[in-house]
Order: C-alpha cells, then sequence, then structure tokens
C-alpha cells in the first residue's frame, strides 16, 4: 500500500491467528528492505494479538454517529484462520484481499488471492492490474526479500504500454 500512496503510516485490517479481526498500524519507509517490513508486519501482529479487543467493540467506541467510516480501507485476510464472524465484524472496506490455500501442516504453495471491491470507487480492470501488481511484486521480492522498498516496482506490463517512455520522443 506504501506504493501506491507513499504513505509511511499505512494502516489494515487482518485477522489474527485465533480467527479475530485486527487492526495493524505500520510505519513504512522506502528505506526499509521488503524483509523489513515483513518484520514490522510480525511484530505489530504479535502486538494485536496480546492486546486483542473484539473488533465490533472497537468499532463502536470509535465511531463517529452517522458515519460509516472504517479504521482502514484496505484488509488482508488468511482464510485458513478467518471465520464468518471476524468476516461479519470488520463491516465495509474498499478493497478485501483473501489469500486462500489448503489447510494442511505444510501450508504450501499455490496461494490464490481473490479480491473484493468498492465498485463505486474502482473498475474491475483497475483491480485486475492491481492483482497483476501484487503478482509482480511477489514476483520480485521472491528473487530478492532484501530489495528496497522504494527500488520494487509495480510497472506491470499492462502500464508499461500506456505509460509514455519520458526518454523516447
Amino acid at each position: 500500500l506504501h506504493k501506491f500512496s507513499l504513505e509511511e503510516d499505512v494502516v489494515i485490517g487482518s485477522s489474527s491467528e485465533g480467527g479475530d479481526a485486527v487492526v495493524l498500524r505500520l510505519g513504512i519507509r522506502g528505506s526499509m528492505t521488503f524483509q523489513d517490513v515483513i518484520s514490522a508486519v510480525q511484530a505489530e501482529q504479535v502486538v494485536a494479538d496480546e492486546h486483542q479487543i473484539k473488533f465490533g467493540t472497537l468499532m463502536d467506541a470509535l465511531r463517529v454517529p452517522d458515519s460509516d467510516s472504517t479504521l482502514c480501507q484496505v484488509r488482508f485476510f488468511n482464510m485458513v484462520d478467518v471465520t464468518p464472524e471476524t468476516l461479519d465484524a470488520v463491516g465495509t472496506c474498499d478493497w478485501s484481499v483473501f489469500i486462500e490455500q489448503k489447510a494442511d501442516a505444510k501450508r504450501i504453495l499455490p496461494l490464490k488471492i481473490r479480491v473484493s471491491y468498492n465498485a463505486l470507487l474502482f473498475s474491475r480492470e483497475r483491480m485486475v492490474e492491481f492483482l497483476n501488481q501484487i503478482q509482480k511484486i511477489t514476483e520480485e521480492v521472491i528473487q530478492n526479500n532484501r530489495v528496497l522498498v522504494d527500488d520494487i516496482s509495480v510497472l506491470t506490463e499492462v502500464a508499461k504500454a500506456r505509460i509514455p517512455n519520458p526518454t523516447e520522443p
């Protein structure tokens, strides 16, 4: 999300190992390596697991009357750890990214990524491109998880074809 927004303060929804919904607030800088980001997410996940508050209770306490606002616009769920109650408790987000895999002791590939999104804000084509960007990022960090966040490209082949090359007339 930092790559799309350049925000250094990123808030996402996720699921805990117990299946409850949690909110993670991450400080992401371009000078961090991808492995640093993973370590930061893991550290925040531990803190969130240690201080769990039911997501619905948290939302009720923070909700502005007559507002549909949420704590995060994007949420990520490992569907192995999620219960239907977790999904219901989170409410609506602009994007929900569901990562699915077979629930076994190995938890190995393949992964299936599914996205649910607010169609009033994003077109189907934009979300397909988003998934292509996620695939590109994933392939890049698999090759080198020490790559700096600033050096990770989200420019897909589809985007390259549409965006003019500033070095060519």
